[in-house]
């Protein structure tokens, strides 16, 4: 809950988290799968809220990654995670574009690069799913004259999320 700040209640919150998993060393989540029987694939989510933080009026970013297989019932959330942006958006648009390269340049890359060596150099299908359609529209296109500060005021270039997803085991979709 408390993304930048932290204090008192923060810590008595923590306490009693740590004290239930002290109390409960017998609990605990366990996920398998079999990789011959189910082809692998990554997920990511993410999404952003513009001028979020009523003080500062920045947005904040975030993200879930997982794994799935080719089943609905084999999945497992493996990252996730929000973070207040440092430059307050322009706009909605502006805001989830820079989500989606944070979930992308933190996460999909990365784990997708992890994983791709796990199964033999073989890259695995990695889907991203984001709900603003005019990100995605600026994305596709790798330019934006609406958005053409995007790299000097955000630091995300377009074109790099462009030519990222043009892979053919990535797809950004909605």
């Amino acid at each position: 809950r408390e993304v930048t700040k932290w204090g008192p209640a923060c810590d008595l919150r923590l306490a009693r988290i740590y004290g239930y998993l002290r109390r409960t060393p017998m609990v605990g989540l366990l996920q398998s799968w079999s990789p011959s029987s189910a082809k692998l694939s990554i997920f990511a989510y993410n999404d952003s809220d513009h001028a979020g933080d009523a003080v500062t009026w920045r947005s904040t970013s975030g993200w879930a990654v997982g794994i799935r297989g080719s089943t609905a019932d084999c999945w497992c959330l493996f990252d996730w995670g929000s973070k207040r942006q440092q430059v307050v958006a322009k706009s909605t648009t502006e805001a989830e574009t820079v989500a989606n390269n944070k979930m992308l340049t933190r996460c999909l890359i990365p784990f997708g690069g992890l994983f791709a060596q796990l199964n033999g150099g073989e890259p695995i299908r990695e889907d991203a799913v984001t709900d603003s359609g005019a990100s995605r529209l600026a994305i596709a296109q790798g330019a934006s004259n609406t958005m053409r500060y995007l790299h000097t005021h955000q630091r995300v270039a377009l074109m790099f999320l462009k030519d990222t997803y043009a892979a053919e085991h990535r797809t950004l979709t909605r």
